[in-house]
């Protein structure tokens, strides 16, 4: 039962990130397409479905697990980077925690460890 409930969780979890990203970053805006956006919504919805998947059956979970850490050091490494690249105008504790991509980065950093949980839960 806790397998199942882990999956579950890690499906809501990344389809809430697949979600959140589309609001901020659509891949089509004003009637144009942005390529630079079409990545990340890829593999957010190839994690939200596949790796979902991968996570169900015993001989697939470490592939999930693996795949999964893969997405989620390049997600923390590019939203990081982001951060950094555009920091807050007010250069503060409080601008840095909620004016970055710090929760989303949060966010992914939970996803590994549901998956991990799962990936633990199923040796």
């Amino acid at each position: 039962m806790a397998k199942s409930s882990l999956i579950i969780a890690q499906f809501f979890v990344s389809l809430g990130g697949l979600l959140l990203h589309l609001r901020i970053h659509p891949m089509i805006k004003d009637g144009a397409f942005s390529g630079t956006y079409a990545v990340p919504t890829v593999l957010g919805i190839f994690d939200v479905v596949v790796i979902t998947l991968l996570l169900c059956w015993p001989k697939t979970v470490t592939l999930g697990f693996l795949l999964n850490g893969f997405f989620c050091i390049v997600g923390v490494i590019t939203m990081a980077a982001f951060s950094f690249a555009h920091p807050p105008a007010d250069n503060t504790f409080v601008a840095w925690t909620l004016n970055t991509t710090l929760a989303d980065v949060l966010l992914l950093v939970g996803d590994f460890f549901i998956v991990r949980g799962v990936w633990l839960a199923a040796r």
